[in-house]
């Protein structure tokens, strides 16, 4: 459970959040006050993924993202 106590010193902000009623899907969040609309669409589509044509070595993508230092 979250406890408001904890969060006394951090940014409050507000949002809306509307559901579909049928599938119990989040279809819209927004921020009151603001211009700002994010929607949410197409639960359960199975959309294409074009696999890469050149890719590299699961270790290679690992050092890159760590800026070449190993962890």
């Amino acid at each position: 459970m979250l406890k408001p106590e904890e969060f006394q010193d951090q940014y409050v902000f507000s949002i809306r959040l509307k559901i579909d009623p049928i599938s119990r899907h989040l279809v819209e969040l927004s921020y009151p006050g603001t211009t700002r609309v994010e929607k949410y669409v197409g639960y359960g589509m199975n959309l294409p993924i074009e696999v890469p044509g050149q890719s590299i070595p699961i270790a290679e993508l690992q050092s890159r993202i760590s800026g070449g230092q190993e962890q």
